[in-house]
């Protein structure tokens, strides 16, 4: 994937009524995905492989450096997660371990954390993987679902899945155990 512009992106603050606060703060590197979690703002960039830590002002606390870009980002129970499409990698993250690399297969997109489960699209395998949490050795379980799956997001009891084509969608509700 290619950055669309050479400009830095904007993080802007805007009120209810879509009225901009401050200044809008310049992102440079342009930014690919970002999530929210454990008091803070959670970017990562385009170009360099980088994830910020912000304020949820938009100031920078810490960054890191991963490699290459995480197209999606999941925050969890105390651990920032990142999906590596070209490492065919899950980063996991806490704040006082090193980084844990868990290699999940082809084309990992969206990551859903629902408490020591955490489940991954592989758009290229046409599943779900779920990981055992702060065990990267460990086989992860995998649970086929329709078309490609791209978005995983957990909640009311359940796990949902959207998988695409050129064709149309489909949502997909897996019932954990």
């Amino acid at each position: 994937d290619e950055r669309p512009s050479d400009e830095p992106d904007l993080l802007r603050r805007l009120n209810r009524r879509g009225i901009p606060i401050g200044e809008p703060i310049p992102i440079d590197g342009g930014i690919r995905a970002i999530t929210v979690g454990g008091g803070f703002v959670w970017v990562s960039l385009w170009d360099e492989g980088t994830i910020l830590q912000l304020t949820k002002r938009g100031a920078e606390v810490d960054s890191f450096e991963i490699g290459q870009a995480a197209n999606y980002l999941s925050y969890g129970d105390g651990r920032l997660w990142a999906s590596v499409p070209t490492l065919s990698t899950v980063y996991e993250f806490r704040r006082d371990a090193p980084r844990r690399p868990y290699r999940v297969g082809p084309e990992p997109a969206d990551i859903a954390v629902d408490g020591r489960k955490v489940y991954v699209a592989i758009r290229g395998a046409g599943e779900v993987r779920v990981l055992t949490r702060g065990d990267p050795r460990a086989r992860p379980e995998r649970i086929r679902v329709p078309l490609g799956p791209v978005d995983v997001a957990a909640g009311y009891g359940a796990i949902w899945v959207t998988g695409t084509t050129a064709k149309g969608g489909r949502l997909t509700r897996i019932e954990p155990d």
